[in-house]
């Protein structure tokens, strides 16, 4: 829920740490669509990406975590 609020410049760090946590997690269950989604997200947070870009690649994350839940 924390992931899907709106993308700010203020908040990056804790959804990098978030987003970090989250590929190190996915990792160790062998997730590794979702660590890779989740990974490629924390790089955009630590660039200059767009709003738009950060809220693509949240998606993209969000679907990976759904699509594993229901394995």
């Amino acid at each position: 829920a924390r992931l899907d609020s709106e993308i700010g410049n203020g908040d990056r760090k804790w959804r990098r740490d978030l987003s970090h946590t989250l590929a190190g997690s996915a990792r160790a269950v062998g997730a590794l669509r979702v660590a890779r989604a989740a990974s490629a997200y924390e790089e955009a947070l630590f660039s200059s990406a767009s709003d738009r870009e950060l809220k693509v690649l949240r998606d993209d994350m969000a679907t990976e975590v759904a699509t594993a839940r229901q394995s």
